[in-house]
């Protein structure tokens, strides 16, 4: 997993007491960082991340704060405003402090992660180093932001909800059943249109070689569910997708499995993903991980070790309950019982064009 051409880049991460970190840049940009420690090793690839993409996770983390009109003015406005809505700052928040007391350990690591980060940024605050990309005076002429130990759960808190189009489906399914109910009672959203299976039946759940594969329910005639406004409603573009697939090693060449994926993320906010290699394998630690992490956030989302490799895709979350929610005195009734309506007030800066 080295790097077979690198420039060397940064060996001057020198902390106190602590064995140098080291960074190398080979030939097609992708950071190696390579430390004695876990802890060294991620503080160098916040380290990293900062100096590349520094913009990028500025915005990322505005977006999930809800604060992009101090930066954007009016175009921000109504994202800070769902942002706030839902209260992703505090939702991130609590996510921190599961992890602390659930996996210290990890949240050590994002905690170095961190700290990599403001180095870099106090570099650039002191002028030490260059004003990256859209912070330049003719640009968007500000300057980055500590990071605090929050921050990264609160992008990737927002990043679920930027990614996760539950919400969507579930407003434009209800507005299709409410517009035509009767083709809607021959449709089964949630049902395969063929019956086509990714692996052999032997491999299904549950599953024998001689075991025929399970029949999934036939799919209307066309003519049944056939109207106009449908049609038009269903022949909309969709200029978003998101896929992956495997091969066992069984029907390889080689014999080795295959494995690959492709979010299909539009190129803003997370479709831009961050290349990087992390070693700290061959000192004290654990990790020799390569692939694409999503800037303003730890770890590696699509990648591999020495003995593992994932992919990830954007998908719904899987909602089996209905609730009707009514409201009542000071509050709204939740299956059966009644949440109390909490009131907060949200002060958003608006910068002047």
């Amino acid at each position: 997993m080295a790097p077979r051409a690198t420039l060397l880049f940064l060996p001057l991460l020198l902390l106190a007491c602590r064995p140098p970190i080291e960074i190398l840049v080979d030939d097609s940009g992708v950071a190696h960082v390579y430390a004695a420690t876990d802890s060294d090793a991620w503080y160098g690839a916040g380290y990293r991340m900062a100096s590349d993409r520094m913009y990028q996770m500025e915005m990322l983390r505005r977006f999930s704060q809800g604060r992009l009109a101090e930066v954007l003015g009016e175009e921000g406005l109504a994202r800070d405003e769902m942002a706030r809505a839902f209260d992703i700052v505090e939702l991130g928040g609590a996510d921190m402090a599961a992890t602390e007391e659930a996996d210290p350990e990890r949240a050590e690591l994002i905690s170095a992660w961190v700290a990599g980060i403001n180095a870099r940024v106090e570099e650039v605050r002191a002028g030490e180093a260059p004003l990256p990309f859209g912070y330049r005076p003719d640009q968007h002429d500000f300057l980055p932001e500590l990071w605090e130990e929050a921050d990264p759960y609160v992008v990737l808190k927002g990043a679920g909800l930027a990614l996760d189009r539950t919400l969507e489906f579930e407003l434009a399914l209800t507005l299709v059943y409410r517009l035509y109910p009767e083709p809607m009672e021959q449709v089964s959203p949630f049902t395969p249109a063929r019956e086509v299976w990714g692996m052999p039946p032997e491999d299904l759940p549950g599953q024998t070689a001689s075991a025929p594969a399970p029949r999934r329910p036939a799919s209307p005639a066309p003519g049944q569910v056939r109207t106009a406004a449908l049609e038009r409603l269903l022949s909309l573009p969709r200029p978003h997708g998101s896929n992956n697939w495997a091969v066992d090693g069984r029907f390889t060449a080689d014999g080795r499995p295959l494995i690959a994926g492709d979010p299909h993320l539009a190129f803003d906010f997370f479709g831009a993903p961050y290349p990087l290699h992390v070693n700290s394998a061959d000192g004290r630690g654990t990790y020799d991980v390569a692939g694409f992490a999503y800037p303003g956030t730890p770890g590696i989302a699509l990648g591999q070790t020495r003995s593992l490799v994932w992919t990830c895709t954007s998908a719904f979350a899987d909602v089996m309950d209905t609730w009707e929610v009514t409201r009542v005195d000071g509050g709204v009734l939740v299956a059966g019982e009644v949440a109390p309506i909490e009131y907060r007030t949200e002060q958003i800066v608006v910068r002047e064009p």
